[in-house]
């Protein structure tokens, strides 16, 4: 309650409220307002304005407050109508990138199912390839690490080892030839003879030495041959 009643003659006016409502009907407060001031300024029967200046005033706080609290409130609606905007546009970023991210799914499914299709392919070319006895413009068929070759069909060999060469003949027969014998018996006309006889016999050991050599080569060069896989071996 004020301290001294008395001292106000008319209250305040609600200046904060509006004087009609929505229904077009005067607000309470400015109701209470022109009862008092009719009651201070005209009613004959008493004066009660000022036991009612700490309702009106408390009206009046209350109404404050209430402006105060929409004020608030507007600025978070308000807001909240920015988030909710800023959350439209992300729901409509959001839904585009679904449409891409399902067009790229589906893009994918599609080459998934081209690639699988291809891999089928090269997978039965790779199984002709392999059982095909002729591929990469090969001259015939195709011969694989363990094709060896025999008799008939040509195929791998090893390479033959080394062998050394055979050696040469250095028979030379340097005794001169042999006239035609005398008729009588002639001493050197026969020691001629045995010359000659004893140096072809000399050389002919040297050519059976030689050609054995040369046999040796040859019998090793068959041996060889065999062993790599040229020669079919008996």
């Amino acid at each position: 309650m004020a301290d001294n009643k008395t001292e106000n003659l008319v209250s305040k006016p609600p200046l904060q409220v509006a004087l009609i409502d929505k229904n077009g009907l005067m607000s309470r407060a400015w109701a209470v307002f022109f009862r008092d001031l009719y009651r201070r300024v005209a009613y004959k029967g008493g004066n009660s304005i000022d036991e009612n200046i700490e309702d009106i005033d408390q009206l009046v706080a209350a109404v404050e407050a209430n402006i105060i609290a929409i004020s608030e409130n507007k600025e978070a609606i308000e807001t909240n109508a920015l988030a909710i905007a800023q959350n439209a546009e992300d729901i409509v970023a959001n839904s585009e990138a679904i449409v891409q991210n399902a067009l790229a799914i589906a893009e994918n499914a599609t080459n998934i199912e081209a690639n699988a299709q291809a891999i089928v392919l090269l997978a039965n070319s790779l199984d002709t390839h392999v059982n095909a006895s002729q591929a990469h413009n090969s001259n015939g068929d195709i011969v694989g690490f363990n094709d060896l070759a025999d008799e008939t069909t040509v195929g791998l060999v090893k390479r033959m080892a080394s062998i050394a060469d055979a050696v040469e003949t250095t028979v030379d027969i340097t005794t001169v030839d042999i006239g035609a014998a005398p008729a009588a018996y002639d001493q050197a006309y026969t020691q001629s003879v045995t010359d000659l006889t004893n140096e072809n016999k000399a050389a002919i050991n040297q050519l059976a030495s030689d050609l054995n050599d040369a046999i040796a080569v040859l019998n090793n060069l068959l041996e060889e041959s065999k062993t790599s896989g040229q020669m079919t071996t008996p």
